[in-house]
């Protein structure tokens, strides 16, 4: 208790060198470290071949030794902006206790100048650490994943049944003891970072000193860190408790008076930034303080001797062009947030497997009510059936529709009619059968344009040719769109019928996916970012985003600037635009910033839930 405390009292002694250092840190990532990092994953990525990779591509590039390499190099440089912070504060408090004076120019000539070896240690740590985390996801999938692997995924999460239970207790357990083992080895691990910047010990060498020295010493660490990660968390759990009472008048003011609004938030901003740097400055700096109190108490030899004034040079020449790149990119930033909050651009509606919110998915009563409510497309799942129908579901199984275990693959017709997918929804929609693609076609013809999303379990025989084929014959090429996961399926959909339209979709992505060969791209909305938006409609690529259901969400995606919303709520995409329209830009721009800070949420948007 009392080393903790004089950490954080030796951090508020040193707290204005310490801000200085977060202040100049800040920048130095921002402007230099952060593009650094886009560079390198950038460069992995294009060792693929591609511009950009999504979803399984992902896994099998960073399954590939290239790809692996990349990766690691870049989550290296990810790993080595997150301590450089606490590196330069050890070496500023360091400098103190060592020159008798505090020398924020040694530090960073210091940690600059052993940057070199920063990088390599990261990723020896990460390597370490990978070799750790492997055995405890192997044992969770041994064990646990025989639970869950009769049926589809979507019915576990959904129905949460006995056996999803107990995986989810069985993992539990094991992620419990594995980040035990995590700790423990963390905490042998604790001394190396000292002991790469400040006795000059190599990587490698510098684990093994470290767990050598903390023999014994575990649980005091134990103690101390936790100590210490209690005091920040309360310290931060504080200042959100202060900000939320100081902002919280501003949905009422915004009811009647914009302006006060303003002010209102504007306050809470500066309250914002002003108490969370101090509180990073003082929580950091009493972590750096404990880290060097500790290396100091195991005989860890400490030295800020050798700082080269070319490393200092370097240094600052890095914070200049730190300075000099953030004000455009701040000037650019501020534009970019007025082009933003100024657009009112409509947005293609597409009703995620019909109105799903309000009806039971992908069924013909979903679709005719997004209909009703104004979809301009209808977005929907295909595979095929043992008989070799096009039917609209998407899950490998009718688990989580009806309780039925059987595969899309194994049904017929005739068994596929005994299907009831509406009872689980709600009652009234007890009888509702499984539709095919054909019916489906037919509902929506002249009423609405039908996105068609090709689902792949490794069973499909004839898929995309049946899909085009039942287009073809209802008469609707012009009104179709087709989408798949599997870039295998969109590259067959392309050759097979060049002049349709067709989408990559993805859920996580990796580099620059605009750079794909495909018609638009249909993003999860958490993929989404203004950045990857903008550059999307600078380049052309029509981008939709799913699934974004409430009002905020949509008002969000909307300013971004994207060019549909995928959502189970077809009806409220107009709710929004409606009430988007009746704002004016200072509210906009209100919106926005609470938005972004989370201060405040659904201004001028409220009354649009369901």
């Amino acid at each position: 208790m009392a080393r903790v405390a004089r950490a954080y009292h030796t951090a508020w002694h040193l707290r204005w060198p310490l801000m200085a250092t977060h202040l100049a840190m800040l920048i130095l990532t921002a402007a230099l470290v952060a593009p650094l990092i886009s560079a390198s994953l950038a460069a992995a990525v294009s060792l693929s071949g591609k511009t950009g990779l999504a979803d399984y591509e992902i896994a099998g590039f960073l399954l590939s030794p290239m790809g692996f390499a990349a990766a690691l190099m870049a989550a290296s440089l990810i790993l080595v902006a997150g301590v450089l912070e606490v590196s330069v504060m050890m070496a500023v408090i360091l400098s103190e206790r060592r020159l008798g004076h505090v020398s924020i120019r040694a530090a960073l000539g210091l940690v600059i100048g052993r940057l070199p070896v920063l990088i390599p240690f990261a990723g020896w740590f990460l390597l370490r650490l990978l070799a750790g985390l492997l055995p405890v996801a192997g044992l969770i999938a041994l064990i646990g994943l025989p639970l869950i692997s009769e049926h589809d995924i979507n019915y576990y999460l959904s129905q949460n049944p006995p056996e999803f239970r107990r995986f989810k207790l069985i993992a539990a357990g094991i992620a419990a003891l594995g980040g035990l083992g995590l700790i423990w080895l963390l905490l042998g691990w604790s001394m190396a970072l000292p002991g790469v910047l400040f006795s000059g010990a190599g990587p490698r060498r510098a684990f093994g000193q470290s767990t050598a020295l903390v023999r014994g010493q575990r649980l005091g660490l134990l103690r101390d860190f936790g100590l210490w990660a209690l005091i920040a968390f309360a310290v931060s759990t504080g200042i959100t408790a202060l900000i939320t009472a100081v902002a919280g008048p501003v949905n009422h003011a915004a009811e009647g008076d914009i302006f006060r609004s303003l002010q209102w938030i504007a306050v809470a901003l500066v309250l914002w930034v002003v108490l969370f740097a101090v509180a990073t400055t003082l929580t950091r700096g009493a972590f750096s303080v404990l880290l060097l109190d500790r290396a100091e108490e195991m005989g860890l030899p400490l030295s800020v001797e050798g700082v080269q004034s070319a490393a200092w040079r370097r240094g600052m020449l890095a914070l200049a062009a730190g300075f000099v790149l953030l004000a455009p990119v701040g000037l650019y930033f501020s534009d970019q947030l007025l082009a933003r909050v100024q657009g009112d651009h409509q947005v293609m509606v597409v009703a995620h497997r019909g109105a799903a919110g309000t009806r039971p998915e992908n069924t013909l009563a979903a679709m005719e009510q997004a209909i009703v409510e104004g979809a301009d497309w209808l977005e929907l799942d295909v595979q095929e059936s043992a008989d070799g129908e096009v039917i609209v579901a998407h899950d490998s199984d009718f688990m989580k529709i009806a309780g039925v275990p059987t595969k899309i693959w194994e049904i017929t017709a005739e068994e596929l009619a005994e299907i009831d997918a509406g009872s689980w929804f709600a009652p009234e929609f007890a009888g509702e059968p499984v539709p095919r693609l054909a019916e489906v076609l037919e509902l929506a013809k002249g009423r609405a344009n039908v996105l068609i999303e090709l689902k792949y379990y490794g069973h499909d025989v004839r898929l995309e040719e049946r899909v085009a084929e039942l287009v073809e014959a209802a008469g609707m090429a012009d009104s179709i769109a087709i989408m798949s996961l599997e870039p295998e399926g969109v590259a067959k959909m392309q050759a097979l019928r060049p002049d349709w339209k067709v989408g990559l979709l993805a859920a996580t992505v990796l580099g620059d996916l605009t750079g794909r060969d495909v018609d638009f791209l249909a993003l999860n909305a958490s993929a989404a970012t203004p950045h990857f938006v903008a550059h999307a409609r600078d380049v052309g690529m029509p981008l939709l985003v799913w699934t974004v259901n409430t009002p905020e969400d949509m008002s969000r995606m909307i300013s971004r600037g994207v060019d549909g919303l995928i959502t189970d709520f077809p009806g409220r995409v107009a709710e929004v635009q409606a009430a988007r329209a009746e704002l004016s830009t200072a509210e906009r721009l209100l919106l926005e910033l609470g938005d972004i800070t989370g201060l405040i949420t659904g201004y001028g948007l409220a009354g649009n839930e369901d």
